[in-house]
């Protein structure tokens, strides 16, 4: 969304107005907006695998609310890529809403008797896993590093690996802020994951320098750490 504004602001800037407008957001007839809450909603059904059967749900309701089917669109996946893109809020446990512990016990209880543990995006990353389990494909995300902190670990990651996810790729925490006015710096940290343990796995670091290191390991666990079996023989070759 951030670049689609820049790009109409420098249409705006360099082509005038009307043009700018002429392409911005350019919906047509034939698309659909579906408007809801993520963790209400069946991303299959929304973004099927194969098949037709794309169903589309009313754009007035209130986003806490459960949705309706209302219509049911022909749509044909011709073997291209989707992508499902979003900016989950990162609110911990304590700063989540009743409304927003209503969402993670929909998603999380079922399975997650500690659910209430969690930080609000678990519930994205959950979703994640489970659409990963009817497709071929990868998920990632820039999250809060609390989530592979603490007690959270074993809530979040046992369900994660249970569904069948390695973890392919994270970078460890970082600083990060944005150029909001109000700004409040957090710590975040990026995991990527998927049901293929065929790719290497590939652990990111800061370097004192400023620049980011990979170095390739044979796994990575949910505090995105080399597991200390692996640790040891790395410190073991250090020291030879």
């Amino acid at each position: 969304m951030a670049l689609i504004i820049a790009e109409y602001q420098c249409d705006v800037l360099y082509r005038g107005q009307r043009l700018a407008l002429a392409e911005f957001l350019p919906l047509k007839a034939e698309n659909w907006i579906t408007c809801g809450n993520a963790l209400r909603l069946d991303w299959l059904s929304l973004c099927p695998p194969t098949d037709k059967g794309v169903r589309v749900q009313r754009e007035d309701l209130d986003l806490w609310q459960e949705t309706r089917d209302e219509a049911e669109i022909e749509f044909e996946n011709e073997g291209g890529e989707t992508y499902i893109c979003g900016n989950p809020p990162y609110l911990g446990t304590r700063n989540q809403t009743s409304e927003q512990k209503s969402d993670i016990e929909r998603v999380l209880s079922q399975y997650i008797p500690s659910w209430r543990s969690l930080d609000y995006v678990c519930g994205w990353l959950i979703n994640a896993a489970r659409y990963l389990e009817n497709n071929d494909g990868a998920a990632a995300f820039v999250t809060t590093s609390s989530i592979c902190q603490g007690s959270q670990v074993s809530v979040l990651w046992g369900e994660m690996f249970r569904l069948g996810c390695v973890i392919n790729f994270a970078h460890a925490p970082f600083s990060w802020k944005n150029l909001a006015a109000h700004n409040a710096g957090v710590t975040v940290i990026i995991v990527g994951f998927s049901h293929s343990r065929n790719t290497k796995r590939l652990i990111y670091a800061n370097l004192t320098s400023g620049e980011s290191e990979a170095r390739e390991v044979e796994n990575i666990n949910g505090y995105l750490k080399i597991p200390i079996s692996y640790s040891a023989v790395l410190l073991g070759e250090m020291i030879l």
